[in-house]
């Protein structure tokens, strides 16, 4: 590199870091605690159910209701706009464990559910914002 190639990125590189922070300060934060309305595609028809959040920090808790019951979200995290957590559907004698993988779009959450060896789309639009 030259000397004037050399002082010129020198001369950027402050610009270029202000650019960056403030970029990164106006991410909005994510905040999902509340009641969501979702809606999954089994492929045979659409299902309803009921998220229940709650937000601290990256940490995510929960209950995801359904028409078999409530089920709580297990390892949740939240890390920007991406989304995940485990729910465990037990019936009787059956046992299914699945993983939500989401990304937020505003008040709306698209999640690849994978459940078994199926995979599955569910789109929870917020219902009410936590007070």
């Amino acid at each position: 590199m030259t000397r004037s190639g050399l002082r010129l990125t020198l001369a950027m590189a402050p610009a270029l870091l202000l650019i960056a922070a403030g970029a990164f300060a106006q991410r909005p934060e994510t905040n999902l605690t509340g009641a969501w309305n979702a809606e999954t595609d089994s492929g045979g028809g659409k299902t309803e159910s009921k998220l229940l959040l709650k937000m601290e920090g990256e940490k995510l808790t929960g209950t995801l209701k359904t028409s078999y019951g409530d089920f709580p979200l297990q390892d949740g995290n939240v890390d920007g706009p991406e989304v995940f957590f485990n729910v465990v559907i037990r019936r009787d004698a059956y046992e299914l464990k699945t993983t939500y993988r989401g990304h937020v779009f505003g008040d709306e959450i698209q999640f690849r559910v994978e459940a078994g060896e199926r995979t599955l789309l569910t789109i929870a639009r917020r219902a009410e914002k936590a007070k």
